[in-house]
């Protein structure tokens, strides 16, 4: 089995559990006879990752034999897409729509929702034990994007305009019991950084390769697991706090933007045996440990005053929805410190509605204008957000023709543009 995914469709939340060769929908709802409801597909391919959610309706997953992609409508699930590529790990980029496959044949394949190859980049070395990692950057509405892969090995390699190169070897600086890499902005200076743990040390690279000042770091007599991601988060803990590394010894460490280990902010009983997870929900947080087969620890934590507390949780931002894409909305300024951040989809769209989803650190008055290329308004709308939780804007494109349009979206005074394509 995999782990679990979450998925939303229709407005019902739903729980997405892969077996060895079949999918299934679990939803909750007390307030139903029965509560519980399940839908569920079998594939005869085993399952090689959890699936992802790419739109209102569609996963995508992979399996030994190639990528699913399976339509959820009605309590009724069928595959409308296929293609026969052995995958091993999936990330997804919901900026620009495509999804990052590790091949078994050490392969970095790039595929569009419609399970078109869109680009191949053979490694040099056996890779799919590791999930890959997304950087998406938006630099004057040109698309930039970086893909991080972590070899069988513990090297490390960095995908961007289509060139591969290697920012960390093994040979160099032989490593064991790596985690996987987590990205984000550790010593917060705007760029995002990464970071894993390695039986005893702590590295933690910038995006060229270089070590951060101070690393890597030797705690004495601390061992940390191979399952487990470091967790990246501004202020999450509290102020200047930005690392937070579960060790194999019951406790937890706290690692300042310094790259200095704090004690008075580590605590007991933080093993974990998987991944941990994070919720947020206005100021306050809950930190979930896994630390046995049927124990998880709970941590409730609250943000310092006037701090977005912006968390990248196992490198990816969006928990256990697993995009595995970190966002940035221009080079050296990236949204752990950005007000608000932008998602629609789909995008392109052909019909139906265009969802424009905002996440805001704050409370506030929003609105939303989307226009033609004749700057004519063809929709509009305003409501108040809720800080750290899905805000939505829906924009029917029924009797909208094809073309480019914008969205100027407004938050607690401050804007941004988006562009949404529309194909008929």
């Amino acid at each position: 089995t995999q782990p679990l995914s979450l998925a939303e469709i229709s407005q019902k939340k739903y729980i997405i559990a892969s077996m060895e060769d079949s999918i299934a929908f679990i939803h909750f709802d007390i307030m139903q006879f029965p509560p519980i409801r399940v839908s569920g597909i079998k594939l005869d391919r085993w399952i090689t990752d959890s699936p992802i959610q790419v739109s209102e309706n569609d996963i995508l997953l992979p399996t030994d034999l190639g990528l699913r992609k399976v339509r959820f409508n009605e309590d009724a699930l069928a595959v409308i897409a296929q293609e026969n590529t052995h995958i091993e790990k999936i990330a997804y980029d919901p900026i620009v729509q495509e999804l990052i496959a590790l091949t078994h044949e050490s392969s970095v394949a790039i595929y569009d929702t419609a399970l078109t190859l869109l680009e191949e980049f053979p490694i040099q070395t056996q890779i799919g034990n590791h999930y890959p990692l997304i950087e998406s950057l938006m630099k004057d509405f040109v698309h930039q994007q970086r893909i991080y892969i972590q070899d069988n090995f513990g090297s490390i390699y960095v995908i961007a305009d289509g060139i591969v190169t290697r920012i960390f070897g093994s040979a160099t600086y032989p490593v064991a019991n790596f985690s996987n890499i987590s990205l984000g902005d550790v010593n917060d200076d705007g760029i995002h950084d990464v970071a894993f743990t390695a039986d005893n040390m702590i590295f933690i690279l910038q995006p060229n390769g270089s070590f951060l000042n101070k690393t890597p770091v030797m705690p004495y007599d601390v061992s940390y697991s191979a399952s487990v991601s470091p967790i990246i988060g501004q202020n999450f803990l509290a102020e200047n706090i930005s690392l937070y590394l579960p060790t194999s010894s019951n406790w937890t460490q706290a690692i300042d933007n310094n790259c200095t280990i704090q004690n008075m902010y580590s605590f007991s009983n933080g093993l974990a045996l998987a991944s941990p997870l994070i919720s947020q929900n206005g100021t306050s947080s809950m930190l979930y440990l896994p630390i046995s087969d049927s124990l998880i620890q709970m941590y409730s934590f609250t943000a310092p005053e006037n701090s977005s507390a912006e968390v990248y949780w196992n490198g990816y931002k969006n928990g256990p929805q697993r995009t595995a894409c970190v966002t940035a909305l221009s080079e050296g300024n990236p949204d752990s410190t950005a007000t608000f951040t932008i998602l629609t989809y789909p995008n392109p769209a052909e019909s139906g509605q265009v969802r424009i989803r905002i996440r805001s650190n704050k409370d506030a008055k929003s609105s939303i204008k989307i226009y033609n290329l004749a700057a004519d308004i063809l929709f509009n709308d305003e409501q108040q957000i809720s800080a750290y939780i899905n805000n939505e804007y829906v924009w029917t494109i029924d009797n909208v023709a094809s073309g480019v349009y914008f969205a100027m979206v407004k938050v607690g005074g401050k804007s941004k543009l988006v562009k949404i394509g529309i194909t008929k």
